[in-house]
């Protein structure tokens, strides 16, 4: 159904009868929004929502009302699946068309249209509080500032050179600051632990009701993809707000969509870490070349394996710490590093022509410069984007310090992945597009 054309023809058979919305947990501020246009809805009903209040609206229990075609005009936004609904409706003497307009659970076209007549939409960023490539701040600062691992820069450095995005510190990202937006980008969701509430995160609950919120790259920690994965009570219902105020949610894999769904939130969409996509979308390609000459080995760990860690010390590899003592008391090493600026970083790692390690953005940035990785795969996190982008990886407990690094080098073959990419980033412009993101000045259109 197209929803400019049905809402518009519905609203003039209100004829003067109370308006409800009944739907199924898909209550948001952006339907309210673009039902407010059209219809003066009096309160909600939803029989799997637990909310009691909306948009300073009650949200009845189907039991509790008395519908009746006399005295109501009804928008259904249910999915298509819950005949109860209207059956409900049919049983107590409604007619469709004429008593109640029928959206068939065909949210993403709501959606759609409140986006697409926003354009361009005014895009905010949730940020650090400061610039962490900022030397004028001490490292110790920007060390904490960045979550103390140097790898989360280069997510948030893909993210804000290909999205066209006002970046607002995390101090500053206020309801009143948010007035002026569309849409509020956030990326921080990216290690959600187990039973972890999450406080930081219940700012999204005071923003304005008019603002899209998107989040990047959801991922949950999980040493092993425990099925019954429990989130707190406070990130459910954080993350329940936040599902409820975008088209999709951007997840790292099907681990954390398959857990999301498990708690209620299937509007998801698995797309990754959006690093991987940042060579294409800024240059068009990633070209990852193999060398015959010697090795030049540039190595990351994560530690917790000490086995890893002696095999760099004992290599003499050069070493890039995200977490500044990762190697602890090993000397050993050719050399050890620790970046805040990206481009530095990136440059450094162009000089070498193999990288290995359990660090995924470590490995990443070596991608970026065309140099083959290996990925050390060590928690759920790295294991879903190994899978989804197929990657080369192996398990750390695979990993056999006796056998020599060129062994490691000839497992680092891009051939599936080469294969897998071009239908992923068709999946991650879908993604953006569908939430009304441009990137790299191109204008996202929604097509309904």
């Amino acid at each position: 159904m197209e929803f400019l054309e049905a809402a518009k023809a519905a609203s003039t058979k209100i004829a003067g009868r109370t308006v409800a919305v009944w739907g199924t947990g898909f209550i948001s501020a952006a339907l309210s929004e673009s039902l407010s246009a059209f219809f003066p809805v009096a309160f909600y009903i939803s029989d799997t929502d637990g909310a009691e209040c909306f948009c300073e609206k009650p949200v009845y229990r189907s039991k509790q009302v008395g519908l009746s075609p006399v005295k109501n005009f009804i928008v259904v936004l249910a999915d298509q699946k819950h005949r109860e609904v209207r059956e409900a409706l049919q049983t107590a003497g409604f007619a469709e068309d004429s008593d109640y307009i029928d959206f068939k659970g065909d949210g993403d076209s709501v959606f759609k249209y409140k986006y697409e007549h926003k354009t361009p939409s005014r895009v905010a960023y949730w940020d650090t509080p400061i610039d962490c490539g900022d030397e004028s701040y001490p490292e110790d600062i920007r060390f904490r500032v960045c979550g103390q691992n140097s790898g989360n820069l280069v997510h948030w450095h893909a993210l804000k050179k290909n999205l066209n995005m006002h970046s607002y510190g995390r101090l500053h990202c206020s309801a009143e600051a948010m007035s002026g937006y569309d849409t509020l980008v956030v990326s921080a969701l990216i290690y959600i632990r187990r039973d972890d509430p999450f406080n930081w995160a219940s700012f999204v609950m005071q923003l304005p009701e008019h603002l899209a919120v998107v989040p990047i790259s959801v991922g949950l920690a999980s040493d092993n993809r425990d099925p019954g994965f429990r989130l707190h009570k406070n990130v459910l219902r954080i993350l329940k707000n936040i599902s409820q105020r975008c088209v999709s949610m951007g997840v790292r894999g099907e681990y954390t969509a398959e857990i999301l769904a498990k708690h209620g939130i299937k509007n998801t969409r698995v797309i990754g870490c959006p690093s991987l996509y940042y060579p294409f979308l800024t240059r068009g390609s990633m070209d990852i070349a193999r060398s015959e000459e010697p090795l030049r080995v540039v190595a990351n760990a994560s530690g917790g394996s000490d086995v890893w860690l002696d095999y760099i010390a004992g290599n003499k590899f050069a070493f890039v710490d995200q977490s500044l003592n990762a190697l602890g008391a090993r000397t050993d090493y050719a050399e050890r590093k620790f970046f805040m600026d990206v481009k530095k970083w990136e440059t450094h790692v162009g000089g070498f022509n193999f990288s290995i390690g359990t660090r995924f953005h470590g490995n990443v940035i070596a991608l970026w410069s065309g140099i083959p990785a290996l990925f050390i795969v060590h928690d759920s996190r790295m294991r879903e984007m190994c899978e989804l982008f197929k990657l080369p990886s192996i398990e750390l407990d695979e990993f056999d310090s006796r056998k020599p690094v060129r062994h490691y080098y000839e497992a680092a073959y891009y051939s599936e992945f080469n294969k897998a990419m071009p239908k992923l980033l068709e999946n991650y412009k879908t993604f953006l597009t569908e939430n009304n993101l441009a990137w790299n000045g191109v204008k996202a259109k929604c097509v309904q």
